[in-house]
């Protein structure tokens, strides 16, 4: 039979579902305690990348926006004498890319000399650049207050325009009006603008309008359209739904706007684009190459998150972050997968003379030894000296076998990155013409996937879906891909990035192109040989991560604490921390053991008492047996009661007295209003995080919010 302090040091029912242990990863601990230089380079080339990528795929969004600003008039039918303002709705769930948008197409129209507006069929005749303003959510409390923004903007910029000019009669009227008047507008505006040819359009930004109060903008509506006549308004505002006017507005109001909705580039598909383009196009910085468990942690996190690009962003850069801050020492030590190895052998001789023991041991075993019974990030030392030629451990030695790998290592990742783009290329444009029936092909992210997983995979994925699309696509349609794929990952535009190149297939891709011109029949076999070359020339291209040891140095892999920083659960690590403190804290007055016995709890602090004895009651729980059993434990600390000190992890602590210590009546009270404050302070931290909660129908219970599987 088991002892009363056996069974009280069992772990509840609790503790395997919420205590949340820490496992860090192997390595020295110098490794975690700061992030190297290079991170910061290499995290600003992919940030660069990135933004170039998110500009070119929604570059046709701006354009637009920036023609529909720059409108000479409106398209809208005034017969009816409704006058109706242009307004621009750039609708998606993306808002932190929306916004981007907008305050990007916001910038060309600021600076005209910066535009590069596609031309088009059709195209309006532009007006003088605009004035463009931005009202603020602050901006928009009432209505005299948004007036008098939108005025002022307005009027502040019309000043800017010519300062040297003399006032004339109208602008000397404008003193005299109020500052959210808009007749103050209409004279100011005439008078800059009356005996010029052209005059600019007023541009007014509204981020977000969902945020803004609903009846403040229908008055700011009302008004502009008003004097539309004379003031050549234009809104432009991003919204998450495009049914938020029939919502928020009036009819009245919302036959005041002539909406033209755009919809930019967004969601998984944009994610997937710019991964593959920053990270894995020709041009891309090869910094890293991620793992399989990395694109998992990208792919979770784009599914839950609706394809958002700053989720995105944000999960690239924790893994760059983890990923440097653990083979921070040997990238050190190492030349830049992004440049060039140094002529200079001086230099990179002293680089790695610099590097502790370790980083040198590590390196020349990342090098020299190819078997090795540990992967690189869990540490590694020399202990397997059978497979080391001691003539090779010489900074020289592995400086010139460093240049070596650094450039096979480079051309393993444009080779990798070339037969992943023409894949997915190919198998999207079967895919866009009906081949694949009900099958759907990958995105680049899953093809990632499959080639960090290993094995054959991928080529066995690649064989079958050519075959399937090469053989359900027409001569034409097979020539017009083929031809593409040629143009526009083959040759390059005639650029050497020196990529691989087949003869095979050159061959059977001008039978092809024959076949079409002289419209010769392009038979089954004819196709067969044509997906086979194409198999065999991308798939040799797979899994060249771990063709070099030293590739190894690039190669991550997420760990678990990744996931939970970028899918925090703060109420299971809350309860964790409640229930086992030691863990969290680290401190030296914590029981090392966290047995639940009383003499071990109480040297927990009061907070963690008071919840692991609401654990242990029913569901409601009696203020006053609550308050008894928080006394039991924590009237088996051992304290001197002198001035409250504070210890390592910010929480009072209390000197240990002796027991046999006799203490009058008047310290006992002393004591017992102690106990009474510590418990209520507690109860309300215990409260204020949602752990119990007053119950209105009987005053002296509490509920308790967090249950038990017997409960």
């Amino acid at each position: 039979m088991a002892s009363v302090h056996e069974k009280n040091s069992q772990p509840s029912a609790t503790d395997g579902t919420t205590y949340i242990p820490f496992k860090p990863r192997k390595g020295s601990g110098s490794s975690k305690s700061r992030i190297p230089g290079g991170y910061r380079q290499a995290w600003d080339r992919c940030r660069r990348r990135i933004n170039q990528v998110v500009l070119e795929q929604c570059q046709d969004t701006i354009n637009e926006l920036v023609e529909f600003a720059q409108q000479y008039e409106s398209a809208q039918d005034s017969s009816i004498g409704i006058q109706e303002i242009p307004t621009a709705l750039v609708v998606g769930k993306d808002r932190a890319l929306l916004s981007a948008l907008l305050s990007r197409a916001t910038h060309v129209l600021t600076h005209p000399e910066e535009a590069r507006v596609a031309e088009g069929k059709g195209k309006q005749k532009a007006r003088a650049p605009p004035l463009v303003i931005q009202l603020e959510e602050g901006d928009c409390t009432n209505t005299m207050s948004a007036l008098r923004a939108l005025v002022t903007g307005f009027m502040t910029q019309l000043e800017a325009t010519d300062p040297d000019k003399e006032p004339a009669v109208k602008k000397r009227v404008t003193a005299t009006l109020a500052p959210y008047d808009m007749a103050r507008l209409v004279a100011g505006y005439d008078d800059y603008y009356s005996s010029r040819d052209d005059s600019p359009n007023l541009v007014v930004i509204l981020d977000r309008m969902e945020v803004y109060d609903a009846e403040v903008l229908q008055d700011v509506i009302y008004a502009c359209s008003k004097y539309l006549d004379s003031l050549p308004f234009i809104f432009a505002t991003t919204l998450s739904d495009s049914y938020y006017l029939q919502r928020a507005f009036t009819t009245a109001t919302r036959a005041m706007l002539d909406p033209a909705i755009f919809r930019p580039s967004s969601g998984a598909a944009l994610c997937s684009e710019v991964v593959q383009k920053a990270m894995y196009d020709y041009d891309s910085p090869y910094d890293i190459l991620l793992g399989e468990a990395s694109v998992k942690t990208l792919k979770d996190i784009i599914d839950r998150t609706d394809g958002r690009i700053e989720a995105l962003i944000t999960a690239l850069q924790l893994i760059y972050m983890e990923h440097y801050r653990y083979q921070g020492p040997l990238l050190e030590a190492v030349p830049s997968l992004h440049d060039k190895p140094e002529p200079n052998v001086v230099l990179c001789v002293q680089k790695v003379e610099q590097a502790k023991p370790s980083v040198r041991d590590a390196l020349m075993a990342l090098m020299f030894v190819y078997k090795r019974p540990d992967p690189l990030s869990d540490g590694f030392r020399v202990t397997n000296s059978q497979y080391l030629d001691p003539s090779q451990y010489t900074p020289e030695s592995m400086v010139n076998k460093l240049h070596t790998e650094h450039v096979k290592t480079v051309q393993n990742m444009k080779t990798l990155s070339y037969g992943l783009n023409v894949l997915h290329h190919l198998t999207w444009k079967f895919h866009s013409l009906g081949s694949y029936r009900q099958e759907v092909p990958l995105e680049f992210l899953d093809l990632l996937e499959l080639d960090a997983r290993g094995g054959d995979h991928l080529e066995k994925y690649a064989t079958w879906m050519l075959k399937r699309g090469f053989e359900n696509t027409s001569l034409s349609d097979s020539a017009d891909i083929v031809r593409e794929v040629f143009k526009t990952h083959i040759s390059r535009g005639g650029k050497d990035y020196q990529l691989p190149y087949s003869v095979e297939l050159s061959e059977v891709a001008n039978h092809l192109w024959e076949c079409q011109v002289k419209s010769l029949p392009f038979g089954t076999e004819d196709k067969a040989q044509l997906s086979s070359y194409f198999t065999k020339h991308i798939s040799s291209r797979f899994g060249l991560w771990n063709a070099e040891p030293y590739s190894e140095l690039y190669y991550t892999e997420t760990s678990g604490g990744l996931k939970e920083t970028l899918d925090p659960a703060p109420r299971s690590v809350i309860l964790s921390a409640l229930v086992r403190p030691g863990a969290y804290l680290n401190c030296e007055c914590c029981d090392p053991e966290e047995v639940f016995a009383p003499e071990s709890m109480a040297q927990r602090p009061d907070t963690c008492v008071l919840f692991q004895r609401s654990l242990d009651a029913s569901k409601l729980v009696n203020i006053a047996d609550w308050f008894g059993s928080f006394v039991s434990v924590v009237q088996h600390e051992k304290v001197d009661r002198t001035p409250a000190q504070t210890s390592a992890h910010g929480l009072r602590t209390r000197r240990r007295r002796s027991t046999d210590a006799e203490t009058d009546g008047d310290d006992m009270i002393e004591i017992q209003k102690e106990y009474q404050a510590r418990f209520i302070q507690s109860a309300h931290e215990l409260e204020f995080m949602g752990l119990v909660q007053a119950n209105g129908r009987r005053k002296e219970h509490v509920l308790r919010t967090v249950f038990e599987t017997t409960d």
